[in-house]
């Protein structure tokens, strides 16, 4: 994902991370940070405002992260795989 108003872009992959890349002054990516929280692959994300993204995964989690704060909030639903996750305004997702 990108975030235009900050100039920075997230991504999530296999190994169970949340990475985030900014931009230099040459406009090549440059990694800025990587959050741990998902047990499992991670395999979509969306995001809600700036500095605030959700992730799903295989491990059956839904993390709700705050990039400034580095913190997140887990939702944990049974023993189901989420695939796919959308931001449908800056308090709400599905």
């Amino acid at each position: 994902c990108v975030d235009p108003s900050n100039e920075q872009v997230y991504t999530v992959s296999k190994d169970h991370n949340l990475k985030v890349w900014g931009l230099n002054s040459y406009n090549n990516l440059i990694h800025m940070e990587t959050f741990y929280g998902h047990l499992n692959s991670v395999y979509d994300m969306d995001i809600l405002q700036t500095n605030r993204l959700v992730t799903c995964g295989a491990d059956a989690n839904v993390h709700q992260w705050k990039i400034d704060s580095q913190s997140f909030l887990q939702y944990k639903q049974g023993d189901i795989s989420y695939e796919s996750i959308y931001a449908m305004n800056k308090s709400y997702f599905i």
